[in-house]
């Protein structure tokens, strides 16, 4: 299991409250879990925390995705950002945050095998193994 901070950046407080059970669940420390409704609460805390991996939704009640991951990306290049979205992956809200830079794309509703999968990828990555398929 990834053992770094993660951001969790929903308008949907449900969705926010179930990632980050679930992200506990898997053995994730809740101390290294942070949660922001808002792209500017997730501006916020980003630049604080500083963590290396973000779960965003593409749209933050008003605000774009896209800008938001922007923003992270040039505060920090490395950041792991995976875009969640009810939205097809073709949608073009969901392309912007692919092309500003994000790291994955999980389709909503969010399967726990998948999101398994990818934390397991991005703790491989991180301890710099590679995956053999």
């Amino acid at each position: 299991m990834i053992e770094s901070k993660i951001l969790v950046v929903d308008d949907s407080e449900a969705i926010v409250d179930t990632l980050c059970d679930t992200l506990e669940r898997l053995g994730l420390p809740k101390e290294m879990i942070f949660r922001a409704d808002s792209g500017d609460e997730a501006l916020k805390i980003f630049k604080q925390q500083q963590p290396p991996v973000v779960f965003m939704d593409v749209d933050l009640g008003g605000q774009a995705g896209d800008k938001i991951a922007g923003q992270m990306l040039r505060q920090n290049p490395a950041t792991k950002i995976i875009v969640m979205s009810g939205f097809d992956r073709n949608d073009a809200r969901v392309r912007n945050l692919i092309s500003a830079g994000a790291y994955e794309f999980l389709p909503k509703p969010l399967r726990l095998g998948k999101l398994q999968e990818l934390l397991e990828l991005m703790d491989s990555e991180a301890k710099g193994l590679r995956r053999v398929s």
